[in-house]
């Protein structure tokens, strides 16, 4: 599917469909690089909004909403507004034919899709690959601020024990990034 999308996408970039719904509104054929989102979040939004994890392919946005707008997998059309993930057609048929529904036919928020998980399920992703990836960076990001983390009580205890107050400046050069571990 995503070949096939990405080249009618490619073939038919910057070119514009009038919607039916909502009124006047255009929507303007582009990939993922034609807004202003990463490969990142695409994937932050494949895994975390649905209930399912599902493959998205950016077909373009609707600029008088500022939506960006997928097709998913499962062939349904979905619109995200920069807060939350909307089904906005059952199919491309539909959109094309009765425009799309926003806000949508169903929302969906970041996070939903973990709403109804129960302890055994928590402790499978625990265990399973994700899980031991971030323990292991959770680990090492302890490690690195532990010996800044102790300076800086020691400077705070010196502090309140000379009479300055306690308020000591001190720069932590941790850098992290967890998405680059979620999305392997």
């Amino acid at each position: 599917m995503a070949d096939a999308v990405s080249d009618a996408v490619l073939k038919h970039r910057h070119k514009s469909i009038a919607l039916k719904k909502p009124e006047k509104s255009e929507w303007k054929i582009g990939g993922l690089d034609d807004t202003s989102y990463k490969k990142e979040e695409v994937k932050e939004w494949s895994n975390f909004y649905l209930p399912d994890s599902v493959k998205m392919e950016v077909l373009g946005t609707v600029e008088s909403d500022q939506l960006v707008i997928m097709l998913c997998d499962d062939r349904q059309v979905y619109a995200y507004d920069g807060e939350e993930m909307h089904l906005v057609a059952v199919s491309l048929e539909k959109l094309f034919d009765s425009g799309l529904q926003y806000p949508g036919i169903k929302s969906f928020y970041r996070g939903e899709c973990f709403k109804d998980m129960t302890e055994t399920d928590w402790t499978e992703v625990r265990q399973g690959n994700v899980g031991r990836t971030l323990e292991k960076e959770h680990q090492d990001l302890l490690r690195q601020a532990k010996p800044i983390f102790m300076r800086c009580l020691e400077s705070m205890k010196r502090a309140r024990d000379t009479g300055t107050g306690g308020q000591v400046p001190v720069a932590i050069p941790i850098q992290w990034n967890p998405q680059q571990y979620l999305f392997k």
